[in-house]
């Protein structure tokens, strides 16, 4: 009787174990497969959103303006006295955005073939410093908090990710719209 309790406990123990283990090794073939499957979307998300997208003019534009506007309007909510002044004028951000504006127009107008990614994001730079304070040089206040450059900053902003993530949709879609 001693020695069959005794198998009885140990084949127990042995299920036990056998569960156990099996029900391990099917979370981690689970947690395999969601890996694999997960890594496989990210990855084709990259390709389709950055990857075959950075060849492209407007996708350096976008990648450039919206980091900047991010940085630039932390700084001004975060740091409000940060300012240069120039013989007791303070020279706003929008002057560097048109400057910047300035510097990449002519450089691509002179040389239209020479680094299109570094002139496209200088430009997306100078257009968010530009167009933050939008709201400030069309009504020429001092006033930074105004809707209207909040507003120009969604516009551009959409803009942008429609020409750089829906160009190719639309040609796609105008293509079979035409009659033939």
């Amino acid at each position: 009787m001693g020695t069959s309790r005794f198998f009885h406990a140990e084949a127990i123990r042995i299920l036990l174990h056998f569960l156990f283990v099996s029900h391990i090794l099917a979370v981690f073939e689970v947690l395999d497969y969601f890996y694999m499957v997960f890594t496989k979307a990210f990855y084709q998300a990259y390709r389709e959103l950055i990857a075959n997208r950075a060849k492209q003019v407007p996708f350096w534009i976008l990648a450039a303006f919206l980091p900047t506007f991010i940085i630039a309007r932390t700084t001004v909510a975060l740091f409000p006295g940060l300012s240069v002044h120039v013989h007791g004028t303070h020279v706003h951000h929008f002057t560097y955005g048109v400057i910047i504006l300035a510097i990449s127009g002519f450089i691509s107008l002179v040389s239209p073939n020479r680094a299109q990614r570094w002139l496209a994001a200088l430009y997306g730079v100078g257009l968010a410093l530009a167009f933050d304070e939008f709201g400030m040089w069309l009504r020429l206040t001092s006033n930074y908090h105004l809707d209207s450059s909040e507003d120009v900053m969604a516009g551009i902003l959409a803009f942008l990710v429609i020409t750089v993530y829906f160009t190719g949709l639309l040609r796609r879609a105008l293509r079979y719209m035409r009659p033939r």
